[in-house]
């Protein structure tokens, strides 16, 4: 019986060393969700307004439309040329037709939207998905969405999120015209 009682501590001692990164990073997982995740609102931001994009890529302009109620995105391309950019809505489930027109000056964008997926450094498995709204004026925080996610395993199945999965866009959307 002691035989066994060793062989089964030596089991159990493999297995807890073996995973023991694991143990550790979940309870970081966790401190950095209680700490950084969630949502922060700093401000208000009014539905039907002008949005400024973030970069020169196509998704920085179709980016704010996913949220709706978006009157225009205000778009630098690579070559610097400006646009404002409005969705002519499509049968579901197309994307909407972009319709480029020169920048109306009488209109302003007072918002940006940006997406942020960044490794917490010195981390192994956690990492940080962020959601933020700034005033396209001062470039402040008026909304930020942070929802840290930790891989037990290193792929995705294992993924664990501070709440639930990645907000969807008419749930962002909810968040942000609230």
């Amino acid at each position: 019986m002691r035989g066994f009682l060793i062989k089964l501590g030596l089991i159990f001692g493999v297995v807890i060393i073996w995973f023991w990164p694991n143990i550790q990073g979940y309870y970081r997982f966790k401190q950095y969700c209680a700490r950084e995740g969630g949502l922060q609102v700093y401000g208000k931001v009014l539905p039907n307004q002008g949005w400024l994009a973030a970069g020169t890529d196509p998704k920085d302009y179709k980016a704010p439309f996913y949220l709706g109620k978006v009157a225009f995105v205000r778009y630098q391309d690579a070559t610097g040329a400006r646009f404002d950019v409005y969705a002519k809505p499509n049968p579901w489930p197309k994307d909407p037709d972009y319709i480029f027109q020169a920048v109306d000056r009488s209109k302003s964008a007072l918002y940006i939207l940006k997406y942020e997926n960044e490794l917490i450094p010195n981390e192994l498995r956690l990492g940080s998905n962020k959601i933020i709204v700034l005033s396209a004026k001062d470039n402040k925080k008026i909304i930020s969405y942070t929802n840290v996610a930790y891989s037990l395993f290193l792929n995705e199945p294992s993924t664990e999120y501070c709440s639930r999965m990645p907000l969807a866009g008419k749930e962002i959307s909810e968040i942000i015209y609230k």
